[in-house]
């Protein structure tokens, strides 16, 4: 999926599902999978799906959450990224999906809130740079988000690994600095 091969990536994360049926984190990861590769409707059923079989599942929730988002049911993505924050005990990957979906819905303060909470929290353990540029792009701010990108590549962080796909990087896709991240990093363009 990093490398962009995404039909290859979805054939055998489902031959595993074919194996392994009811495994929660095998049926997880083929929703992820199709929401990176921006089949949102299919991510959303299979999601859908493992939440099911483990409804307690925070990073479900939270994939769940980033499809809605990126369909545009923002209040449905509110809700399953709130659930995946709740579950995860507000780890920093589920707070910047919620905080990043806050911003786009337009609730910028209560998506501010969680940012400076996350800041808060990077004093006393780390807090991957990614996480803050996934919020900025959702509160429209390009600037701050390849920032947060740069540190994120100095900092090594293992978020960086899908740049390439993720879909919610796209408003940055057309900086050249975004492009330049791209070639540093080694994936293909």
């Amino acid at each position: 999926m990093a490398m962009g091969r995404t039909e290859e990536s979805v054939a055998e994360i489902t031959r595993a599902r074919e194996l392994d049926p009811l495994s929660p984190s095998i049926n997880f990861s083929l929703g992820w999978r199709l929401f990176m590769a921006r089949q949102y409707d299919q991510a959303i059923v299979q999601l859908r799906h493992t939440i099911d079989i483990d409804p307690d599942f925070a990073l479900a929730h939270l994939a769940l959450g980033q499809a809605y988002e990126q369909k545009g049911l923002s209040e449905q993505a509110i809700a399953e990224l709130r659930k995946a924050t709740t579950l995860s005990n507000n780890m920093p990957l589920m707070a910047s999906g919620l905080a990043r979906a806050l911003g786009l819905a337009g609730k910028k303060t209560e998506a501010l809130g969680l940012l400076n909470r996350m800041k808060s929290q990077s004093k006393s353990q780390y807090v991957s740079p990614f996480y803050t540029a996934l919020i900025y792009t959702g509160l429209g701010e390009k600037e701050k988000a390849m920032e947060s990108l740069e540190q994120a590549y100095k900092d090594r962080s293992n978020g960086l690994v899908f740049l390439k796909m993720d879909p919610e990087l796209d408003s940055l896709r057309s900086d050249a600095r975004f492009e330049n991240l791209l070639r540093r990093i080694g994936l293909p363009q």
